[in-house]
């Protein structure tokens, strides 16, 4: 599993830079998600691989992903790795005319510029100087230029039975996070998205890696989780409240999800 946390800096300025620890055994609370804008993934130690749509990019120290405007994507390794992503929110760069959403870049990139760049924000948000915010925001004018500049990706074009299974994952993705806590069927996908079983199924798992029931035990997990570290629920309580009824399976089903059991949670608490 996986791990990624996002921090906004604050209300005025539209910039989401996190820092992203993978590992075997972290949850991931961004797991499986989209967005309009670029996201850049800055690999700063250790092998991992960033899933970008059908793509399954592999990164080690200092390499930089590229995941393209709505292009599902994730996270993840067998080992220990950092990582950091920065989502070039259009409001930060379209004052100058720049249009990088508009565009397929090259997903996987080794460049010292960028990489330095990058190293750069980091230091600027950590530190949080004096108009650092503005240093921060030149430098992402120099990655969305030395993006446009040099990695357009002008011999990839989407093909149109990509962009169906892609949009029929989208559909799941967003119906399932909806009514993951109701008895979900087959069935009810099929007919809230106007495509077969085997569709469905075939392109959830080539494009997430996972099945649709383990994504369902992810979301059903994840919401227990939440539950036990707000300290007012004991462990049958999160179970039932999430959607499950046997307090064995439950744990099996946890443990699977999150390399722990939900009592170790409970241990966080202060």
């Amino acid at each position: 599993m996986k791990y990624e946390l996002h921090n906004d800096l604050d209300a005025d300025f539209p910039l989401i830079f996190g820092c992203r620890i993978l590992s075997a055994s972290h949850p991931d609370d961004a797991y499986l998600h989209w967005h309009d804008c670029i996201e850049v993934v800055y690999c700063e130690y250790g092998q991992g691989w960033v899933i970008s749509g059908s793509d399954r990019i592999f990164v080690e120290e200092g390499d930089i992903a590229i995941v393209n405007s709505g292009d599902i994507h994730d996270g993840l390794t067998e080992s220990e790795c950092r990582m950091y992503s920065l989502d070039l929110g259009s409001t930060l760069y379209s004052p100058l005319g720049l249009d990088p959403h508009l565009f397929i870049f090259k997903k996987k990139i080794k460049d010292a510029r960028m990489e330095a760049s990058i190293r750069r924000i980091i230091a600027e948000i950590e530190r949080k100087d004096a108009y650092y915010r503005q240093a921060v925001q030149i430098e992402i004018m120099s990655i969305v230029i030395l993006l446009m500049r040099e990695y357009l990706d002008n011999t990839t074009e989407r093909k149109s039975s990509d962009n169906q299974q892609v949009q029929a994952v989208k559909k799941i993705i967003s119906y399932l996070r909806e009514h993951f806590l109701e008895r979900i069927t087959i069935e009810e996908l099929c007919a809230e998205t106007d495509y077969s079983k085997f569709y469905l199924c075939h392109s959830f798992k080539k494009m997430t890696g996972n099945t649709i029931i383990q994504y369902v035990n992810f979301l059903k997990c994840q919401h227990a989780r939440n539950l036990l570290l707000e300290g007012n629920h004991s462990v049958s309580e999160s179970a039932a409240l999430s959607g499950y009824n046997n307090d064995s399976y439950f744990t099996k089903t946890y443990k699977a999800v999150f390399g722990r059991l939900p009592s170790d949670d409970l241990r966080l608490l202060p």
